[in-house]
């Protein structure tokens, strides 16, 4: 169920005259235009994800169980679901795995009837409830997912993670729960990707991209980020718009990886390549991943030049003369409309720098804004892309 889909043209609403007899069809046609029309706005005014609360937190003492505090929140269909009181659910510790923990609304029968008429019994309520469940699969249903676990099995406590953005084995991670935001004009999900020997880039990486997520939603008003994880290239990219990809040593792709970039990039995505030097202290020992990712870029028909005053990512939000400072001193950023280089090690920054070398406030915050102004042209550059494909569909038909 997408907005589209509960804003059809023309609507139809009843219109009520002296007379009008009210039989089960037209009662039904009533309430269901009314129910449509808020779900609509639901959706479009604020968007599907958590309105408050819903809270995820391990039981006291941490054993087998979470706890789901109350809350609000709108599916992706629109319809609103809350839980009133705090509810203990018990999570199955002995298989390993990824467990999600959704969040779906569901309809039930309430205060069965025999009405004159009616050839059998039929509910005279229905109750607006939820189900609350764990899964080992996202489903493609509207849901709300409130926390995912990466259990070990063996029966190993569940725990609330030391750290928000790099929750580890069988700690409940928060980082995918999507909120509504009111006046939200850009989504952009933002994907980390894991090389192949280069487990480490995205590990250090990983702290500087969720701070980035976290201040985006609370700083910018006009755009909302989701984390779409530490993606493989040979998965399903749709949920990404801007793809980060961080290294310092060598790297090649298969062709099947290639392909699935090159689909990302078709559908309107950004590819954010940076050498990190964190565990070296030195830019210049990531040579090997600036060759490797201008490679790439060639095989992907890119054509990288400088970029400077007047390219989108440096005016879609903070507006830029230039690349900011990067974290050694001033960067070189070379682009196309979809893939960026930098080796101003900007997924450093947003976390504060490299340990033993921080950076200044002043630095920090214009990598920050930096990373904003990605996000915002991503999302655009996506919705451009999809207004050109429904354009060359609707010209064809």
């Amino acid at each position: 169920m997408t907005l589209a889909n509960l804003a059809p043209t023309p609507q139809r609403r009843l219109n009520p005259s002296q007379g009008l007899v009210v039989d089960v069809a037209v009662w039904n046609a009533s309430h269901e235009y009314h129910r449509a029309q808020q779900r609509l706005h639901n959706l479009a005014m604020h968007g599907a994800g958590v309105v408050t609360g819903l809270e995820v937190t391990a039981a006291e003492p941490p054993g087998r169980w979470v706890v789901v505090h109350p809350g609000l929140a709108v599916d992706d269909a629109g319809y609103p679901i809350g839980v009133g009181a705090p509810l203990r659910f018990e999570i199955p510790t002995d298989a390993p795995g990824t467990m999600y923990l959704i969040l779906q609304y569901r309809e039930l029968p309430e205060n069965p009837v025999r009405l004159l008429g009616d050839e059998g019994v039929r509910p005279l309520y229905m109750l607006e409830a939820y189900r609350l469940e764990q899964i080992t699969q996202l489903p493609a249903e509207p849901h709300i997912e409130l926390a995912r676990i990466q259990l070990t099995g063996g029966g190993g406590p569940v725990t609330n993670a030391l750290d928000l953005r790099t929750p580890g084995i069988n700690e409940i991670d928060l980082r995918f729960r999507r909120q509504c935001a009111s006046g939200v004009t850009a989504r952009a999900g933002i994907g980390l990707v894991a090389l192949s020997g280069e487990a480490d880039a995205a590990a250090i990486h990983l702290p500087g991209v969720m701070n980035l997520i976290q201040l985006i939603n609370a700083a910018t008003g006009i755009c909302r980020a989701e984390f779409c994880g530490v993606v493989d290239l040979n998965s399903d990219l749709s949920r990404c718009d801007v793809l980060v990809m961080a290294g310092h040593g060598s790297f090649t792709l298969s062709e099947g990886q290639r392909q699935g970039l090159a689909a990302f990039l078709d559908r309107g995505g950004v590819l954010l390549g940076e050498a990190c030097g964190a565990n070296l202290g030195d830019l210049n020992a990531a040579s090997p991943f600036r060759q490797s990712f201008r490679d790439l870029a060639q095989q992907l028909g890119r054509t990288l030049t400088p970029a400077g005053r007047g390219h989108p990512m440096f005016t879609s939000l903070h507006p830029f003369a230039g690349p900011p400072e990067g974290i050694a001193g001033p960067a070189v950023v070379v682009a196309d409309d979809a893939v960026v280089y930098s080796d101003g090690d900007y997924g450093c920054l947003w976390d504060g720098g490299w340990t033993g070398h921080p950076a200044s406030r002043e630095t920090i915050r214009a990598s920050v804004e930096l990373g904003a102004n990605l996000a915002v042209y991503s999302s655009r550059r996506r919705q451009v892309h999809s207004l050109q494909t429904a354009s060359r569909i609707a010209a064809s038909s």
